[in-house]
């Protein structure tokens, strides 16, 4: 008998993991994933979920899986809250985040909160963010943000749009990134299902980026720490790309847990400009650009 891989988290995605209408159709996805928090797939008679109302579960059916999301739907027939059980090879989670099914869709049924640097300043060619938060009006209870109905307008000065990468981090809670390449003031705006969510726009301010100034010998390494919360990251998981005269990356170093050095060899003085991803997703350093001056 074939095992099934192991899984560390279940985790629920889409907007009808948190929010619905009554008499229609709700959907919700299922992700399993393993501990470096990749998708995995199990035989589809192996999962199933249903929905819980007042010690009543009602089966949702499986209706397709898709990059390895197993995507059920129900139709609920009363107003409330209701709890999403899932159960994979015979062991059952019910989650604790209340589905919130109202008597109609209403983007006004909401709140949306919008926080973080990315919307009141940044700098050139470095990567910010903020989040985008939804929650009931009459509940306050977290409402998941469809990614497909969202969209997100950034232009700079010149109105040229700036592309952004979005994710949803958590039920409710949208994190969306991107990179100014040009100062002064850009501008952001918010939509859902083509109506914005904003009562005005944002407008961060773009800066010039800070450059710290090193001073180091000739032939020496130059090192960056780190600390990341994330443990057992391996050296493998780090990509970085330093742009510059002329430079040898050396590596990354583990020091400890959550603890690593980034170090890299100048060549010759001059800007240097320094990039870290971790399994893909850049790192916000206290610094990206360096004066570098070498010394005999």
């Amino acid at each position: 008998i074939k095992e099934l891989p192991k899984i560390k988290t279940i985790k629920l995605v889409g907007e009808g993991a948190s929010f619905g209408v009554i008499n229609e159709i709700v959907q919700f996805g299922v992700e399993l994933l393993d501990a470096r928090n990749s998708r995995i797939s199990v035989p589809q008679d192996k999962i199933s979920a249903s929905i819980i109302k007042d010690s009543i579960s009602i089966p949702a059916n499986l209706i397709s899986v898709k990059s390895n999301v197993y995507n059920f739907q129900y139709t609920p027939g009363e107003v409330g809250e209701y709890q999403i059980s899932v159960n994979v090879d015979g062991n059952q989670i019910i989650y604790d985040n209340k589905t919130v099914i109202e008597k109609e869709r209403n983007v006004l049924a909401r709140i949306f909160i919008i926080q973080g640097q990315g919307i009141k300043y940044a700098f050139v060619n470095n990567q910010t963010q903020f989040q985008i938060l939804s929650k009931s009006k009459e509940t306050d209870s977290p409402i998941s943000i469809d990614l497909d109905e969202l969209e997100i307008e950034i232009n700079d000065p010149s109105e040229n749009k700036i592309e952004y990468q979005q994710k949803q981090i958590s039920t409710g809670v949208v994190e969306v990134s991107y990179t100014p390449k040009v100062p002064k003031p850009h501008t952001i705006d918010i939509k859902l299902n083509g109506k914005s969510v904003l009562t005005q726009i944002f407008k961060p301010n773009i800066l010039d980026p800070p450059v710290k100034d090193i001073s180091v010998q000739n032939g020496e390494y130059i090192h960056l720490d780190i600390n990341i919360s994330r443990l057992k990251l391996d050296p493998s998981d780090f990509t970085i790309k330093i742009d510059g005269p002329d430079v040898i990356v050396g590596g990354v170093v583990v020091k400890g847990k959550g603890n690593y050095s980034v170090c890299f060899l100048p060549k010759f003085s001059g800007r240097y400009s320094v990039r870290v991803l971790v399994l893909g997703e850049e790192l916000v350093l206290p610094y990206h650009d360096f004066n570098v001056v070498l010394e005999n």
